[in-house]
């Protein structure tokens, strides 16, 4: 008689996908755009979103490091650079760096969100426990 947990789990970040540079080589895997949105937010199914950190776009950027072109083909654009503005200008605020930031800000809807990320090296580690502090302070 218990009713079972559910969760949708698309390809969501700050940062929008350029039209046709989707770099998900996997064509079952869904993008969130306004409308799913939106219905999370209408019936608050969590969202569990993967690519949360848009692969690390905003903090590579934000750093000057070298971003693969790939990544850069999927999310360099006008809309995402301003959103990397206003992270880089709340970063120097509040000395939260940028990716901890970017992660974080999608936790903030109306509705749950639980997003997925990985590290593949120790500061990158550090920053999801940096976000995870933030969150914990919340």
């Amino acid at each position: 008689g218990l009713t079972g947990f559910s969760a949708v789990s698309d390809q969501w970040s700050l940062a929008s996908v350029n039209p046709g540079a989707n770099n998900n080589p996997d064509p079952t895997l869904a993008l969130a755009g306004e409308a799913e949105l939106e219905f999370h937010t209408r019936t608050g199914t969590p969202c569990i979103p993967y690519q949360s950190t848009a692969r690390g776009w905003f903090a590579k950027t934000a750093a000057g490091e070298r971003v693969a072109p790939d990544v850069t083909r999927a999310f360099d654009n006008a809309a995402n650079r301003a959103v990397l503005a206003g992270l880089q200008k709340l970063s120097h605020e509040s000395g939260v760096s940028v990716q901890a930031l970017a992660l974080t800000e999608l936790t903030h809807r109306p509705f749950p969100v639980l997003p997925i990320t990985s590290a593949s090296n120790d500061a990158q580690m550090d920053t999801l426990l940096e976000a995870l502090n933030l969150l914990d302070k919340e």
